[in-house]
């Protein structure tokens, strides 16, 4: 086997012509030559599935860009509408607000005026106080150095007003001693 082996070779590469090229891969059942209509025909069906492909290919991209569109417009509808009601709830809190400080104003200012009432009033009574305090002692007289030896008040008052009668010349009434 192996001197038809190296027969075949040596006959191989001696052939040159184009027919003997043929006759050659006709014998040779392992190199298949394809023709090259087929291949230009392969050719073309790549080129038009790459050509699918690439149709293929940016037509996803608009769909992806289109509803990537979509999906950001609906994300900024419901940020619009929830700016809105955050917006509507917090004018309502600033007018709650108002209405606090308002109430708040107010009962300072009753309170002010209470405390103003009050502070005369006190004023008042502090004026009343004194001049009872002053009448009082207007109407007390104090004794020095009279003696009296019995300790109830009966006599006493009776020796205050003979004292007063004979040695002050006054008529008075004594109320308590």
């Amino acid at each position: 086997m192996s001197s038809r082996g190296t027969e075949r070779k040596k006959r191989d590469r001696e052939v040159e012509s184009p027919k003997e090229n043929e006759q050659v891969f006709q014998r040779n059942k392992i190199t298949v030559r394809s023709p090259l209509q087929s291949r230009e025909k392969e050719n073309q069906e790549m080129e038009e599935v790459k050509k699918m492909i690439s149709e293929l290919a940016t037509q996803i991209k608009d769909d992806m860009r289109e509803s990537n569109k979509q999906l950001l417009n609906e994300r900024n509808a419901q940020l619009k509408e929830e700016l809105k009601t955050i917006r509507e709830e917090l004018k309502q809190a600033r007018g709650q607000l108002q209405e606090q400080n308002q109430e708040i104003s107010d009962k300072y200012e009753e309170w002010k005026r209470a405390k103003e009432e009050m502070g005369k009033r006190v004023g008042e009574v502090e004026s009343q106080l004194d001049r009872i305090e002053r009448e009082k002692r207007r109407n007390k007289v104090v004794m020095m150095g009279l003696e009296i030896e019995t300790g109830e008040q009966k006599q006493i008052i009776g020796k205050v007003t003979t004292f007063l009668e004979e040695k002050v010349k006054v008529e008075s009434k004594v109320k308590s001693a």
